[in-house]
C-alpha cells in the first residue's frame, strides 16, 4: 500500500501561499470576480505595461484594483509584453528604453507603486539574445549584449524611480550556464534584481525543480549574495491546469522550497489559467486553490512514496496549535493510499482526532464544480507511538484530496452521504466515424488534459456516434456529465438514448477548442442494472473525454 508520511513535529516556516499566482489570470477589472478572487488570497500575478500590444487585455495597472482589493500582494509587469509581435520584435535597444521610460514613469506613479515589480527581460534565453547557444563563442557573446543591455535598463529604471523592485533574469528554464555569469556581473556592477525569476515550463520540472532551487542558493551562498526572493513567474502546462491532481504536485513542490510561483498563460487571460468558468464559477481548479488558501500555521515534512518525480503522489501538510487543526493536500495517483500523521501533538489534539476527507475533482477548463464533496468523516484514537493513519480508497489520479484533522471531542461525527458515482472513457466505449488520440501526457506535456489521456475525437459525420455500457445500481433518475470539446462555432446538436430507445436532445455550447473540457449535464432514468448510453450527432462536431454518472 502506498503510504505518504506527514510529520507533525517537523516543521519547514510559515505557510506562504506563495505557489497560487497567475500570468494573465486577470483580464480587466472585475475578471475574473471579485467572489472567485477574494477566497484565494493570491500573492502575485503578471500583466502587461498599461496599453502594452501583446494581448487586447491585461493591462496591469487596470486590473491592479482587483487584484489589490481583494487580498493580492504583488503585480509583476512583463515590460516587453508592450510590444505586438512573438517572439517580440527587435526594434533595438533605444527604441526599448524609450517603452522601459514610459512604462517606469506609470507605474512609479500609481498610489501603490509599492505592490509593483519592473521584469525588463522576458525569456531572453530565446528572444533577442539567444542565450541558448550551444557554440560557446556564439553563447559568449550573446551573453556580453545581454549583460549590458541589463546593466542599462537596470540603471535607468532605479533613475527614475529608485524604490521600484525589479526581476530577472527571468529565462524560459533554470541555466546553470549563464546564471553564475549573470550574478557575479550584476553584483559587481550594482544591478543585482530585487527578485530572481525563472520558468519551469516541462513535465520534468516535477522532477528538475529541487535541485535548480538547491543550485541557485548555493550559488547565492558561493557570490555573497542574497537570499533573494525566488518567483517562478511561469510554471505548469496545458495538462496540469485546471487539474487538481496535477497542481498539488507543483505547489506541494513550491511551497516546500519556500518560492513564489505562478500559472502559466497557454490560452485564455481572465479565468485565473484555466480555474474560472464564466467570470465567476468555480472548478476543479479553482476548488484546490481554495484549500490552499485555507491552510494556515506552518507547513510540515511531507514524505511521499517518491520524491521529485513526474505523475506521483505528492502533497503538503500544515499544522496550526491555535486553530488546533491539521491540514494535507495529496494527490496525483489513481488507488489506494495511506496518510500516516507522525508525532501528533496531544497538547494540540487529546487523545483521539476527527477526520474528514474531501475531494476535488477535475471538472475541465469550463466545467463547473460544486463544492467539494466530504468521502469520509470519522474519529481516530492516536496510537501509543502518536501516529494517526487516514485511509484513501479509490483515488483518481486527477483529483486532489483534503484530510483534515481537528480534536475529536465528544460523540462520533456523522457519516457522510457519498453518492454513488461511476466514470466511463468515450475511448473504451463502441465508436462510429470517430478517432481515439493521445494527449496531454508526459511526452506531450503541452497538450490538453484529457482523462486517461485519451478522447475521442472528429466526430463529425451523419453517423458519428459513441455508445457506452453502464451499470447503475438501483432505478432512479441519474445526471449524464458529459467532459466534451466543441470548436463547431456555434452549439452543437446532440441526442442521448437509452438501450437504442428514442432519444432526446441537448445542445453542447462552444469551448475555446475540441480539447479544452466543458461538461454538459442531462438526466435520464434508468432502471437498476446493465444499460447503453448512446451521444449520436444531429449537427456540429464533438469530442468526447468521458461520461460521469451520480
Amino acid at each position: 500500500m502506498p503510504r505518504i508520511t506527514v510529520d507533525l513535529a517537523a516543521p519547514e516556516g510559515a505557510v506562504l501561499h506563495g505557489a497560487n499566482g497567475a500570468l494573465y489570470g486577470l483580464s480587466d477589472d472585475g475578471v475574473p470576480g471579485d467572489a472567485v478572487l477574494a477566497p484565494l488570497r493570491l500573492t502575485t500575478i503578471t500583466q502587461k505595461p498599461e496599453g502594452g500590444l501583446q494581448h487586447p487585455n491585461g493591462d496591469a495597472l487596470t486590473v491592479a484594483e482587483s487584484f489589490l482589493r481583494n487580498g493580492g500582494r504583488d503585480v509583476y509587469v512583463m515590460m516587453q509584453d508592450v510590444y505586438a509581435r512573438w517572439p517580440y520584435e527587435d526594434l533595438g535597444l533605444a527604441d526599448y528604453l524609450d517603452r522601459v521610460d514610459a512604462i517606469t514613469r506609470r507605474v512609479a506613479e500609481h498610489p501603490r507603486a509599492d505592490a509593483f515589480v519592473l521584469v525588463p527581460f522576458n525569456e531572453p534565453d530565446q528572444i533577442w539574445y539567444r542565450l541558448d547557444a550551444p557554440d560557446a563563442a556564439r553563447y559568449a557573446e550573446n551573453r556580453d549584449r545581454f549583460l549590458a543591455d541589463w546593466t542599462t535598463v537596470h540603471r535607468r529604471i532605479r533613475a527614475i524611480a529608485p524604490d521600484l523592485r525589479i526581476a530577472g533574469p527571468n529565462e524560459a528554464r533554470y541555466d546553470r550556464r549563464l546564471l553564475p555569469d549573470f550574478y557575479a556581473h550584476a553584483r559587481d556592477h550594482g544591478v543585482l534584481p530585487d527578485v530572481t525569476t525563472w520558468h519551469e515550463l516541462s513535465a520534468s520540472s516535477l522532477r528538475d525543480f529541487p535541485g535548480n532551487h538547491a543550485h541557485y542558493r548555493a550559488l547565492e551562498r558561493e557570490l555573497g549574495i542574497g537570499p533573494l526572493p525566488v518567483n517562478i513567474d511561469e510554471y505548469g502546462n496545458r495538462r496540469d491546469l485546471s487539474v487538481p491532481g496535477q497542481l498539488v504536485q507543483w505547489v506541494a513542490m513550491f511551497e516546500r522550497a519556500k518560492v513564489q510561483a505562478q500559472q502559466a498563460y497557454w490560452d485564455m487571460a481572465g479565468n485565473l489559467d484555466g480555474n474560472v468558468v464564466d467570470t465567476n464559477t468555480p472548478n476543479g481548479g479553482w476548488w484546490f486553490f481554495r484549500w490552499y488558501a485555507s491552510m494556515s500555521g506552518d507547513t510540515v515534512r511531507v514524505t511521499p512514496p517518491v520524491r521529485d518525480a513526474v505523475d506521483t503522489l505528492q502533497g503538503l501538510a500544515s499544522l496550526d496549535p491555535e486553530r488546533r487543526q491539521a491540514h494535507a493536500l495529496v494527490g496525483g495517483a489513481d488507488g489506494d493510499a495511506d496518510i500516516v500523521f507522525r508525532s501528533v501533538p496531544p497538547a494540540v489534539f487529546g487523545t483521539a482526532v476527527a477526520y474528514t476527507v474531501a475531494e476535488a475533482a477535475w471538472s475541465g477548463y469550463e466545467g463547473a464544480h460544486p463544492a467539494p464533496a466530504v468521502l469520509a468523516a470519522a474519529v481516530a484514537p492516536i496510537t501509543s507511538a502518536g501516529t494517526v493513519t487516514v485511509p484513501l480508497r479509490g483515488m483518481d489520479r486527477m483529483s486532489a484530496y483534503r484530510v483534515v484533522l481537528t480534536p475529536a471531542g465528544s460523540g462520533t461525527p456523522d457519516r457522510p452521504a457519498v453518492p454513488w458515482r461511476a466514470s466511463y472513457e468515450a475511448e473504451d466505449a463502441a465508436i462510429t466515424a470517430g478517432r481515439i488520440r493521445t494527449l496531454g501526457t508526459v511526452g506531450n506535456d503541452n497538450g490538453y488534459a484529457a482523462s486517461g489521456t485519451r478522447d475521442v475525437a472528429s466526430l463529425d459525420r451523419p453517423e458519428s456516434r459513441v455508445a457506452f455500457a453502464v451499470s447503475v445500481p438501483a432505478t432512479g433518475d441519474y445526471d449524464v456529465a458529459v467532459h466534451y470539446g466543441n470548436q463547431s462555432g456555434g452549439p452543437a446538436r446532440w441526442t442521448l438514448s437509452v438501450d437504442g430507445g428514442a432519444p432526446a436532445g441537448a445542445d453542447f455550447p462552444t469551448t475555446l477548442n475540441d480539447a479544452h473540457r466543458g461538461v454538459r449535464t442531462v438526466r435520464r432514468h434508468l432502471t437498476a442494472g446493465d444499460h447503453t448510453l448512446t451521444l449520436a450527432r444531429e449537427t456540429g462536431a464533438l469530442t468526447l473525454d468521458r461520461i460521469v454518472l451520480t
